[in-house]
């Protein structure tokens, strides 16, 4: 993202690494979702865990692409579904959760984190 400072001077952040359809806008709705299917996971596996560190969000990639998705429009998708693996480092570890998104054809999308398909890496 590049930005402007009021001294027009500009300055440029990563918001995103690797490969990813959703927007900024549904990143942010949905990292807190995966940062907690992320220490569930952990919990889960006898992992001791505290979110209050936060977690952090890695180098996302696309798992599937369903033949139905619709093309982008200004970065948004309005029809079709898509899915990507998103791995979150917290606590020390990192996992990959996958999230499936689903457009709702009024430029935003439905989530859904299927906890039986989140890996711990060694």
């Amino acid at each position: 993202m590049l930005l402007q400072d009021t001294d027009k001077s500009f300055e440029t952040i990563r918001v995103n690494r690797g490969v990813s359809y959703a927007w900024e806008s549904l990143i942010s709705d949905t990292l807190p979702l995966a940062s907690m299917a992320a220490y569930v996971a952990l919990k889960q596996h006898g992992q001791e865990c505290d979110l209050d560190g936060g977690a952090t969000l890695g180098v996302t990639r696309l798992a599937s692409e369903d033949v139905d998705l619709g093309e982008d429009v200004y970065g948004a998708r309005y029809s079709g579904s898509w899915a990507e693996i998103w791995p979150m480092t917290l606590c020390g570890k990192t996992v990959e959760v996958r999230v499936d998104f689903r457009a709702d054809g009024d430029g935003g999308a439905y989530t859904d984190l299927p906890g039986d398909d989140v890996r711990i890496l060694p």
